[in-house]
């Protein structure tokens, strides 16, 4: 039996690789969110949505310095549960070896 992997947001579809283990989630780049990179979910067939959205989570620090103001991609599942895949803002270091 296939799996399908679709996006709540922009309507992306792949079907799962059968190699691929179940406890890995695809990525893409989703049109939606600006181009970030946001998780397919699990449907049961092509044509059935998911009981999810992801939505962009914005640093709640952001003073104009850092590279993006988007901290996440949050997915909020209908039955309560929450997936995040986080965007580090990466460390600076000056050439003397001290932190910026």
């Amino acid at each position: 039996m296939a799996r399908w992997w679709k996006c709540p947001n922009c309507g992306a579809l792949d079907e799962a690789d059968p190699n691929c283990p179940a406890d890995v989630t695809p990525l893409h780049l989703c049109p939606a969110l600006g181009g970030h990179p946001a998780p397919l979910l699990d449907v049961p067939a092509p044509d059935a949505d998911p009981k999810a959205r992801n939505v962009i989570v914005m640093r709640a620090d952001y003073q104009g310095t850092a590279s993006s103001p988007i901290a996440a991609v949050a997915t909020e599942y209908a039955d309560g549960r929450r997936g995040v895949v986080i965007f580090p803002e990466p460390a600076a270091v000056d050439a003397r070896g001290g932190a910026i």
